[in-house]
């Protein structure tokens, strides 16, 4: 199996994996392989020190699989396509969560598309986005082609549509400051997921994919506003808290502290993004 992605979700899925009593099902072949395909010699420091953060921790990971596992770790640029065929030999199952807001993302999900049925590998599971036909959001365009390729590709797959993360709200900082910052229309309605069902989710068929082959599964815990989580916030800490609206330049500027966006492209499409969720 090779999960792919950046830093927390794929140590997510393989944590879910390694809970599970099922566990026990996969043989001693099987191979495990993490690869963050976004770090390359051109990446920024803290993108350096998240990917040494995750690598000790799936080294941790590691150390739980030596008497079931054969355990491999690995750091590829998915961007080399001809690297990925051998990097895919003997594997069985790929989970594939490609780099959001990245100009190439769909070339990197065609790409390994290619070299994983090249290589032979029996299942791939890919982690796209809900809605993916919202075209006019560049993230959803994105991994709109990569779904096409993959269901049109002959393998036997699996998709999984998350909508946004729960862990996107800022949870410490809303009780800090009694204020929760809102990056579009708080009282817009909004699907959220918790991580840890996603990684639920993805252990079920990463044990038994025969039995998901060829599904799309949306997932969504709870629909709700900005102005719903703060209710909850303060239902739960007896605090107050009050909901700001974050200007758009503020999140998407040159000089944005607010999240980290590399490039044109991720502005551009961050900016898209929280316009179509404004006006929507």
């Amino acid at each position: 199996m090779i999960l792919t992605g950046k830093y927390g979700n794929p140590f997510l899925v393989l944590s879910g994996a390694l809970e599970s009593e099922d566990v026990c099902r996969v043989t001693s072949s099987t191979v495990v392989v993490v690869a963050d395909l976004t770090l390359t010699r051109h990446s920024k420091p803290w993108m350096v020190q998240q990917h040494a953060h995750f690598w000790r921790e799936h080294q941790k990971v590691a150390s739980l699989l030596e008497a079931a596992y054969s355990f491999v770790g690995a750091c590829a640029h998915s961007l080399r396509a001809l690297a990925l065929p051998p990097a895919l030999e003997g594997v069985d199952i790929v989970f594939h969560n490609g780099p959001g807001f990245h100009a190439l993302e769909t070339a990197m999900g065609i790409a390994l598309i290619d070299a994983a049925k090249k290589a032979g590998v029996k299942h791939f599971v890919y982690c796209s986005v809900l809605f993916p036909v919202l075209t006019k959001l560049l993230n959803h365009k994105a991994k709109f082609f990569v779904e096409e390729h993959l269901i049109e590709s002959g393998l036997n797959y699996t998709i999984l549509e998350p909508t946004s993360f729960m862990q996107n709200v800022n949870l410490h900082n809303a009780v800090a400051t009694g204020t929760l910052l809102a990056n579009y229309t708080p009282n817009t309605l909004q699907g959220y997921l918790d991580l840890e069902d996603l990684a639920a989710v993805a252990r079920l068929v990463l044990l038994n994919p025969t039995e998901h082959n060829l599904a799309r599964y949306e997932l969504v815990g709870e629909n709700c506003t900005y102005e719903d989580v703060a209710r909850a916030i303060s239902a739960q800490t007896g605090q107050q808290i009050k909901v700001e609206l974050v200007p758009r330049d503020k999140i998407v500027g040159k000089s944005d502290v607010h999240m980290n966006l590399s490039g044109d492209y991720a502005r551009e499409g961050m900016d898209r993004m929280l316009y179509y969720y404004d006006k929507r």
